[in-house]
Formats: C-alpha cells, sequence, structure tokens
C-alpha cells in the first residue's frame, strides 16, 4: 500500500472518530429518604456545543427520551452511537438528565444529575454510586404542586415542540411516545390524588422572592394577597393552574397514539 493510500486511511479514521460518539449504558438507582427503592422515570438527552468565539452555540444529538425504571429503583439508559459532524464543527455531545420523577413520592424535580446537583430535602444525588436520592412530597403541597408544573410541560413539550414537525414522536420514538402516554396517566392521577390530600389545605403566604426589588416590595405583597383571597386554599390554587391542561389530557393522548 502506497504512503498516499496509508495517509488517507489513517485520515478516514481520524475523521470517523471524530464525527461518532459512543455512549455506553448507564444505570441509576433511585430510592426514598429511607433507602428504599422506586419505580422512576428519567427524562434525558445527549446535546453538545458548536464552538463560537462570540457566545456558545448548543446543539442536540438527541431529543428528550424517556426512560423507564422497574419496582427494584433501577433505571437504565440504553447504549447509543451518535454521529455528529467532526470537531470543530462539533463537539462530541454529553448526556443530560432533565428529570427524575418517582410516582409513588409525587415527586418530579431531580434533574441535572450528572452535574452533581441536589436540593436538601428534595433531591439528592450520590455521583459515586449514581444512587438518586427523592424525598416524599405527599405533605408538602407547595412542592407537590410544582411536580405537577413539571409534568404538565414536560407532555406538551412532546407534543408541540417536535423539532421535525412532519414527523409525531410516535414516528420517531415510538417507545418514548408510550412512556409519554403513561406519563399523562401519572399526571391525572398526580392531580387528583393532590386534590383528595390537599383541597381544603389553607396556603400561606409565601416567602418573598429574593429578586423583588425595594420598590417592588410592597406591589408584590399586594398582588400576592390578593391572589390569596381568591384562591384561599391548595385545591383552588392547582384547580385553576391546570384547568386547561386537565381539559386537554385526552388531546394530548390523541396527538400521542
Amino acid at each position: 500500500m502506497s504512503r498516499f493510500r496509508v495517509t488517507a486511511l489513517i485520515l478516514a479514521v481520524l475523521l470517523a472518530v471524530a464525527s461518532i460518539s459512543i455512549h455506553p449504558r448507564r444505570t441509576y438507582q433511585v430510592v426514598d429518604r429511607e433507602g428504599r427503592p422506586h419505580l422512576a422515570y428519567i427524562v434525558y438527552r445527549y446535546a453538545g456545543s458548536r464552538p463560537n468565539f462570540v457566545h456558545p452555540v448548543s446543539y442536540t444529538a438527541l431529543d428528550r427520551t424517556l426512560a423507564r425504571g422497574a419496582d427494584d429503583g433501577r433505571v437504565t439508559l440504553p447504549f447509543r452511537i451518535l454521529p455528529h459532524l467532526p470537531f470543530p464543527v462539533k463537539t462530541h455531545p454529553e448526556l443530560y438528565v432533565d428529570m427524575i420523577y418517582a410516582p409513588a413520592l409525587h415527586n418530579a424535580l431531580g434533574g441535572a444529575a450528572d452535574a452533581g446537583l441536589s436540593r436538601p430535602d428534595v433531591f439528592e444525588f450520590d455521583a459515586d454510586r449514581r444512587v438518586v436520592s427523592l424525598a416524599d412530597l405527599t405533605d408538602r403541597p407547595d412542592l407537590w404542586q410544582s411536580t405537577l408544573y413539571e409534568l404538565s410541560s414536560l407532555i406538551r413539550d412532546f407534543v408541540f415542540n417536535s423539532p421535525d414537525h412532519a414527523r409525531s414522536l410516535r414516528d420517531r420514538d415510538p417507545q418514548t411516545a408510550d412512556l409519554a402516554l403513561e406519563l399523562i396517566t401519572h399526571f391525572r392521577h398526580e392531580y387528583e390524588a393532590f386534590l383528595a390530600r390537599h383541597d381544603e389545605t389553607a396556603r400561606p403566604m409565601p416567602e418573598e422572592p429574593p429578586f423583588v426589588r425595594a420598590e417592588d416590595r410592597q406591589r408584590w405583597i399586594e398582588t400576592t394577597r390578593k391572589r390569596l383571597e381568591r384562591e384561599p386554599t391548595w385545591g383552588a390554587s392547582i384547580r385553576s393552574m391546570f384547568r386547561d391542561d386537565i381539559a386537554r389530557l385526552r388531546e394530548h393522548e390523541a396527538a400521542l397514539r
């Protein structure tokens, strides 16, 4: 083989290596604060960057995808080979965990696990063992409400925010479409369970957000008090917040089938 052919072969191999990102299987263990395992869902994606001297520009190598675990709390993300344009056009993509949701704990607030981010008493991540600990939010309506919000936003994202509007999620990724349908069922159950538990629970005056300027503080207080007068209980607040979402669940289900 001539030196030219050897050089061309080496360059072709290097180009292929620079254009393919290999991601091995990865397993997470989801438990409660007492260490008991729970069935959970993980929402994840792969994204990289396009080097830019002005500001960073990201690209999506794999759209948001759902994985469901088993009763033993283990959730496995599958092996992936992701092609992309070579560096310096694009960097290798990285895994991003956007949400970890355990239905039995009413907790969908876990995210950014691989970044090692945690929220005390809500979500903790042991990076060495890849163990995710989620708190039970049954008696914390303010955080349970956030779980409902996260689920509703995610469902809308799967239904409406397809990067390829000519193809539905069902066409592109039928497994994720099936799991998104399961999330709709869970959202419906979460909503009903929340009302059964906290329908008549009085809402307290929330803490003042840290970003409120001194000159806007009185206006924030008055606005918040008026909202509490209109919706004095958690049940009233939840019905108002998610009325449209509940009404459109059948439409969302039809879009995912």
